[in-house]
């Protein structure tokens, strides 16, 4: 059963301020992700095989040994997901919000998570190294990346189909996810798709893209250009509230101007997209299943 209710730490969420100045127009997709050195992760093995559970619970895995480097495996409940492919559950990462830093958590894809599963999907709910913590540059980039590596990992042990991997976020986790389809990024498995749910698509509208990368774009336009998401139409969704104050729609015009397909949900604030029976949840989770069922 879908939660029908916000969260407390959804309800703090609406505290946070996000103070957006227009400035000069948004990085391209041309700078190098190779540039994000990767950090020092030692491979962590998988959990012990689990049965899947009735009331579906997610597993805890690390991913690398700094303490921020988790991830909750989570696959569809028995008793209410379609019948588990013959190739394994498709697999969606989920990449949380909160300008990149803490004190903000996984938990706010719960909801999220709970949802795909009833339709089928497994979900990486992945934890990072956030602003605040021992996140910023390259740091939140690496993790972001290493966890989505671990999933090779994981599908030793556990039946998941990594051929079509799609990659979800949430504001500023939404930034993350289309930054890790970039072709340059090169995950193992390739994120094939993503969706930016109220996303960040233009760095250069939030100051705290500055303390994320650690300088202006003219003091480290190579990191700049490096960390920009990927805009391909081809790959990429955007869903977004008409009624947003966090993100506002003006912050997405360069992500439409370049053509990406651009969902507006009437009614629907910066929280709805992820909450259970928000405005949008539903359109949220009937895109992502689009996109995993792809050809």
């Amino acid at each position: 059963m879908l939660r029908s209710q916000f969260s407390p730490r959804l309800r703090r969420w609406l505290a946070l301020v996000c103070l957006l100045a227009v400035g000069a127009c948004a990085p391209d997709d041309r700078g190098s992700a190779a540039s994000v050195v990767r950090a020092d992760i030692a491979p962590v093995p998988s959990t012990t095989p689990v049965p899947i559970a009735p009331e579906g619970g997610p597993l805890r895995v690390r991913y690398g040994n700094d303490p921020a480097q988790i991830g909750w495996l989570e696959f569809p409940r028995s008793d209410l997901a379609p019948e588990r492919p013959e190739a394994g559950w498709p697999v969606v990462v989920l990449i949380h919000g909160g300008f990149w830093a803490e004190p903000w958590d996984y938990t706010l894809m719960s909801d999220l998570a709970a949802g795909l599963g009833d339709l089928g999907m497994a979900t990486w709910n992945i934890e990072f190294r956030r602003l605040g913590g021992r996140g910023g540059w390259p740091a939140t980039f690496d993790d972001v990346r290493a966890a989505i590596d671990h999933l090779e990992v994981l599908a030793e042990d556990h039946p998941l189909e990594l051929e079509a991997v799609v990659a979800v976020g949430h504001s500023s986790g939404g930034h993350l996810a289309l930054w890790a389809a970039r072709d340059d990024v090169m995950t193992s498995p390739e994120i094939v798709g993503a969706v930016g749910l109220a996303a960040i698509t233009d760095l250069r509208l939030t100051t705290a893209s500055i303390e994320l990368l650690g300088g202006t774009p003219a003091e480290v336009p190579d990191r700049w250009d490096a960390a920009a998401p990927s805009l391909d139409p081809d790959r990429i969704v955007l869903v977004h509230g008409d009624q947003d104050t966090t993100v506002p729609m003006f912050a997405v015009a360069n992500a439409a101007d370049a053509g990406v397909r651009l969902e507006v949900v009437a009614s629907a604030d910066h929280l709805s997209l992820i909450t259970a029976d928000g405005a949008g949840f539903e359109e949220v989770l009937a895109t992502v299943q689009e996109l995993t069922t792809a050809p």
